[in-house]
């Protein structure tokens, strides 16, 4: 039962029995619960949790931050379901399966609700299924990721070998695509390029029934795909697997690479994109890579305002005993229920009962921030194709927009959007010439401000003379723009690839540079043909916690002070991987530098000092007259993070320290520094000049 299910054939499915076995969506259990309140319609459901005994959590590794932190909640109305209807949630068998975890135990535990009772607890982790093996081959990082992947793609369709190729974002996968069929005709190969498909969330049901159908009879041989294949949906045996870019965590790694090598042996590919980082720094610590424990899931289900929103959704449909609050929910559930009572959300009824009214579940969104919908509509046939969120949409299909997709045949085709309507959430795009190459860039902006204040201002003395650092807490609005677009034209031309050469991306022929004689490259040669504002920016916007950083004077000129000393140190040493190592500290301004990177630092130490994940918080670098940085959280109304920031500060940067000092990277890594999704691009970081900051103020 999916969201794509009409309300109709979910009643048809409880009638006039319910089902033995349920496969759902958190998402649409959610709402599913509310039918436990209702008379007659909702006896059937009730049936089905009084008979219920197994609750199979596939894919466990996704439930991480916010949505781990609801998906807690989630099973804790689940048991009181049980319960309220004449079950017992005390005899549920609870299993939990995940390859690609680091804490399984832990997380079984608190999703269950059973930490007291660990010994319940039976822990599986080997697996005893056949395995016919991969063999892993990373590439040296490309600064010309998409062409190569065409060029492996169609070489592997050349020896019939089946596969999936993973990029990052959908432009990344359009474009691939692109390439491939025009690798293809230049090649003289062009059917190899009818058995490639794209594949991304956005694609509306059917079709990607469609895609996996096609792909199961062989007539699809290779998908492009998002994250969106990475767990959920069972593929055929696939031969090979290409990994283009590095996916952010090892957890995503090793569940994309899973998709080879099944039953019979399978080649995983990673090609790292030359300009990224986190990308380099994986295709050189290849025992990181392959050997090293996936990350762990954290997550905090106690955060005030989140557990309030699952209190009022259990009082509504299932109602609470009192008695049992915190037994279900934990031991801050009492005051948590306490004040919803005194702000009249929550009732207690004579029987010691909690219970609400309304229908609070639509203010939940368990993935995070509100997601509202936007149907793409072909204008030629007044029919829907795809639907994406409201923000991607402001991204991708705002008016002007060259947006691409890929019919049922495998032919791209291409749309010029004429208008977005938000209040109507339909964006109506008019059909162009599949041929074009020109396409559209977004301009995006970040904003962040402070409405008003949560709590005094603390000045944190630092162990530099007379240093000083200030921290305010308050309550902040996070604007996320697009402010206007790029028209580009992309050319897949030959070209020189060394970028000390007169002729990098230049237009040539041949076979060498004549200048260089470098080897000449097919790649994407792309120019900006204009650049359009928006009268009015398309604007996403949530309103959350957030802690100002500022620091004094005498802070910012004892950080110029440690920069110059380190670059004189680094000038010295006259050794080109150091020099490469530091090469930021020539780029950005020294306060900058040290102020970003304390706050990537203090934001891998969240997991040990709180209960939530790194991923629930943010944090930006900007110049308000004065380099000052940000910490929110990354979700409406927040998660927590921030506050705790705020009350325990030298506690973060101490650990944050101790995280720093124990890697043994020369300027910063992915382990200890850069952060994937970081607003800033990871630009201006440090690993030392941060570190020393951390130590003044620890």
């Amino acid at each position: 039962m999916t969201g794509d299910t009409s309300i109709a054939e979910r009643q048809r499915l409880f009638s006039p029995v319910p089902p033995q076995i349920l496969g759902v969506s958190p998402d649409l259990l959610h709402y599913q619960l509310y039918n436990v309140r209702k008379k007659d319609e909702g006896e059937s459901f009730r049936e089905f949790l009084r008979r219920l005994r197994y609750v199979v959590i596939d894919e466990s590794h996704t439930y991480v931050a916010t949505f781990g932190a609801n998906f807690t909640n989630l099973m804790r109305r689940l048991r009181v379901a049980v319960d309220t209807v004449g079950g017992d949630s005390n005899c549920l068998q609870w299993v939990f399966s995940s390859a690609t975890i680091g804490n399984p135990a832990e997380m079984a535990l608190r999703f269950s609700g059973r930490e007291t009772t660990p010994e319940r607890l039976q822990l599986i982790e080997r697996s005893g299924a056949f395995i016919a093996g991969r063999t892993t081959l990373c590439l040296k990082p490309s600064s010309t990721a998409n062409p190569d992947a065409a060029k492996i793609i169609l070489g592997m369709l050349q020896k019939e070998l089946t596969g999936i190729c993973f990029c990052n974002n959908r432009s990344a996968v359009k474009s691939l695509l692109s390439i491939i069929k025009q690798e293809a005709r230049k090649e003289g190969c062009s059917h190899l390029a009818e058995g490639v498909a794209i594949f991304y969330g956005s694609l509306r049901s059917d079709r990607r029934s469609d895609i996996i159908g096609q792909l199961q009879s062989g007539k699809i041989r290779w998908l492009l795909s998002t994250s969106a294949l990475e767990a959920g949906l069972d593929l055929p045996e696939l031969d090979c697997c290409l990994v283009r870019g590095w996916p952010g965590s090892l957890m995503s790694f090793r569940q994309r690479i899973g998709r080879a090598g099944r039953r019979n042996p399978g080649l995983v590919i990673f090609l790292p994109v030359a300009q990224s980082p986190l990308d380099n720094y994986y295709s050189t610590n290849l025992d990181v890579l392959l050997h090293s424990i996936a990350e762990s899931a954290s997550f905090n289900p106690d955060y005030p305002i989140l557990l309030g929103k699952h209190l009022m959704a259990a009082a509504v449909e299932s109602g609470i005993p009192i008695a049992m609050l915190t037994h279900y929910f934990g031991e801050r559930a009492a005051a948590v229920a306490d004040a919803l009572m005194n702000q009249n959300q929550l009732f207690l009824s004579r029987n010691g009962q909690l219970w609400g009214r309304g229908y609070p579940h639509k203010e939940i969104n368990l993935r995070g921030n509100a997601a509202a919908s936007v149907k793409l509509i072909d204008n030629g046939i007044g029919e829907d194709f795809e639907e994406m969120s409201l923000d991607m949409a402001f991204r991708e299909v705002f008016p002007g927009a060259i947006y691409s997709a890929q019919d049922g045949d495998g032919e791209i085709i291409k749309y010029k959007s004429t208008a977005l309507d938000v209040s109507q959430r339909i964006a109506i795009l008019n059909r162009i010439d599949s041929k074009s190459n020109t396409f559209t860039i977004a301009e995006t902006e970040l904003d962040i401000e402070m409405l008003e204040p949560l709590a005094n201002p603390k000045i944190v003395a630092l162990s530099i003379p007379k240093g000083e650092l200030k921290l305010t807490l308050g309550w902040g609005e996070i604007t996320s723009s697009v402010t206007g677009y790029k028209l580009c034209v992309k050319q897949y031309e030959l070209t020189c690839t060394s970028s000390g050469c007169r002729n990098y991306h230049r237009l040539v022929s041949g076979k060498l540079c004549m200048y260089c004689g470098t080897r000449l490259k097919n790649v994407e040669l792309v120019t900006v043909i204009d650049e359009i504002a928006f009268e009015k920016p398309y604007c996403t916007q949530y309103k959350t916690p957030i802690v100002k950083v500022e620091i004094n004077d005498e802070t910012k000129q004892a950080i110029s002070t440690q920069v110059r000393q380190i670059k004189e140190q680094v000038l010295r040493s006259n050794c080109e991987s150091i020099l490469s190592a530091y090469a930021t500290l020539w780029e950005a301004a020294a306060d900058s530098i040290a102020l970003h990177s304390m706050g990537h630092q203090m934001i891998f130490a969240v997991p040990l000092v709180i209960l939530s994940s790194s991923l629930d918080l943010n944090y930006i670098v900007v110049d308000e007259g004065e380099t000052v940085g940000y910490f929110y959280d990354a979700v409406d109304g927040g998660n927590g993070c921030s506050e705790a920031i705020f009350h325990q500060f030298q506690k973060f940067a101490h650990s944050a320290a101790l995280l720093s000092k124990a890697c043994s990277c020369e300027a910063g890594c992915p382990k200890c520094l850069q952060l994937h999704g970081c607003p800033q691009g990871n630009t201006a970081l440090n690993k030392t000049v941060g570190l020393a900051l951390l130590e003044a103020i620890a």
